[in-house]
């Protein structure tokens, strides 16, 4: 009754039936639309909490399809393949109930690999820590938050009126860099009230499946970046038209020069890949990796279990250890039931 999560999801039925069977336990709505060459074959009765959609068209009418079917006071963006703590969902509920200058709230993430030993935690987004954009200024809290960005919007809990017309005035700018559906969503949420995050585990990342990337839709393109796209003198038109697009989504509370500084200053302080010595050693044993048959590749995953158990496993309880030192909630038993269904049981 108080939130609904769309689920986009394309070829990856795996991930998205244990979704489905993770969120059958719960009372939230769930809405689940599929764009894969073909429908998932459900081998159960779904839950009346769960819709699904089989539509293969593309990511941005996918979701414009869901936003009719939006009648909760709250909504998210989820993920086929990650979990949500449903503590850190209600905890985020009570908190936006409670203060109505804030339109989004979220908790806590924690990466995980359900493949590895059987599962490793790894620490993720340590910007979220004490993250409260609480400015009643709007260039303010715009300003804070791409000085140091996190997608700390995309996933959390949004207060429906300020969701349904973010998510269309992202979807509607259409020009093909990498990820701008992200920002401009981002942009758009922190523009329309103040955010934070809570320090409760809400958010399972998952880092089991690959990404779907350079598949042909607008935004999907990993070598189309926003920075290339922001200095390319070629694009001047294309950044004039957004820097006036989400002025104008603003109401014009935000000017075209003030979306053009914030971005300006967004770019200049996003971290560069460095050629560290690192960096290009995982590049190698990742591209060598990459080429091996599946079957090598799998009995190299059990001979690191095998060998390493306990360097995966310090690794793993330092990130929960890191949560808990900095006061975050953690609810063990719904963290248990995601190991559950990770396991198929």
């Amino acid at each position: 009754e108080q939130l609904t999560l769309i689920c986009p999801t394309y070829n990856r039925h795996y991930y998205l039936l244990r979704s489905i069977k993770y969120w059958s336990r719960f009372c939230f709505r769930v809405i689940y639309v599929d764009g894969s060459d073909n429908s998932l074959n459900i081998p159960f009765k779904l839950n009346s909490n769960i819709t699904y959609i089989h539509s293969p068209v593309s990511f941005a009418k996918r979701l414009q399809q869901c936003v009719p079917l939006l009648n909760t006071p709250y909504c998210a963006l989820l993920c086929d393949d990650e979990f949500y703590l449903p503590a850190g969902l209600n905890q985020s509920i009570n908190f936006l109930n409670s203060n109505s200058a804030y339109v989004s709230c979220i908790g806590r993430s924690i990466g995980f690999r359900s493949s590895e030993c059987p599962h490793v935690y790894s620490s993720v987004y340590p910007s979220f820590h004490d993250r409260n954009l609480s400015s009643n200024n709007h260039i303010e809290r715009l300003v804070c938050h791409f000085s140091n960005y996190a997608p700390s919007h995309f996933y959390s809990v949004i207060r429906s009126d300020v969701f349904k017309s973010t998510l269309l005035s992202s979807l509607a700018f259409k020009v093909d860099v990498y990820a701008l559906f992200e920002l401009i969503f981002e942009f758009l949420v922190v523009a329309n009230g103040k955010s934070c995050v809570i320090p409760c585990l809400h958010w399972l990342r998952s880092f089991d499946a690959k990404a779907i990337r350079n598949n042909g839709e607008l935004g999907f393109t990993t070598t189309k970046s926003f920075s290339n796209w922001w200095f390319s003198k070629t694009a001047a038109n294309e950044r004039s038209a957004f820097c006036n697009y989400l002025s104008k989504s603003t109401q014009n509370l935000v000017s075209p020069k003030e979306v053009y500084e914030i971005f300006s200053n967004y770019v200049a302080k996003s971290p560069s890949p460095k050629r560290t010595p690192k960096r290009i050693f995982d590049y190698l044993i990742s591209s060598l990796l990459s080429s091996l048959p599946l079957n090598i590749k799998a009995l190299l995953k059990r001979m690191v279990r095998i060998v390493f158990p306990g360097m995966l496993r310090l690794k793993s309880d330092q990130a929960i250890s890191d949560l808990v030192r900095q006061k975050v909630y953690i609810d063990s038993n719904e963290l248990d039931l995601c190991l559950q269904i990770m396991a198929n049981k």
